[in-house]
């Protein structure tokens, strides 16, 4: 429904910046029997950005700015278990997220970028004091609490973000955390695991 009022709306997309997520302590469902944390942080994300690549090429410099945390190795990927169905825990589902989000950016590049200028470019802007936004058991709220007494402010987390649109990387493909320049050559941005991911991924929307 996004993605078809965001296409009636506009004519063309320059930036499309993909940031939401929600710390479920608890393993729910969304109406249509998605893992919330799945949903929410990645297959959110996926929709957006394959359903906005018309309006996107449209622009003249057009760049998908993805927020997650860009590095991490393949091992948090639980393939068979990718809702986790089985010994969940919110801390994990969001490990697993962010993840999924650098293989997204992936296999986009990878089918867009050499077609339609559209620039991928993954962003770790570092711990910030933003929201929290999430449903905590009592332990883990006081963790967050510590967190967002040292994070850094938004306003520091905002540069590298608003270097990403104001003047898009060349490359298709690009990863930053806090501000430094990471390589996407590595074995945690295989190919292979992300186009594993995608056909994985299509399969689930098919027989949703």
């Amino acid at each position: 429904a996004a993605v078809d009022e965001i296409t009636r709306e506009a004519s063309s997309v320059d930036a499309l910046v993909l940031c939401a997520r929600h710390y479920q302590y608890r393993r729910t469902v969304t109406a249509e029997g998605y893992e919330e944390n799945f949903a929410l942080f990645y297959l959110s994300r996926y929709l957006l950005g394959h359903g906005l690549v018309e309006s996107l090429r449209k622009a003249e410099r057009p760049v998908v700015v993805n927020v997650g945390g860009p590095g991490a190795g393949l091992g948090v990927v639980r393939w068979d278990d990718l809702q986790l169905r089985h010994g969940y825990h919110g801390g994990a589902a969001l490990g697993q997220g962010g993840k999924l989000n650098d293989l997204l950016g992936v296999a986009f590049a990878e089918r867009y970028g050499a077609t339609t200028g559209i620039r991928y470019v993954l962003i770790h802007p570092g711990v910030t004091a933003t929201g929290f936004s999430g449903v905590y058991d009592a332990e883990t709220l006081d963790h967050i609490r510590s967190m967002q007494r040292h994070a850094k402010p938004v306003s520091a987390a905002l540069p590298p973000i608003a270097a990403a649109l104001d003047d898009p990387p060349a490359d298709p493909l690009t990863a930053f955390v806090e501000g430094q320049r990471i390589r996407v050559d590595t074995h945690g941005f295989d190919r292979a695991a992300a186009g594993r991911l995608e056909a994985l991924t299509e399969q689930l929307l098919t027989r949703s």
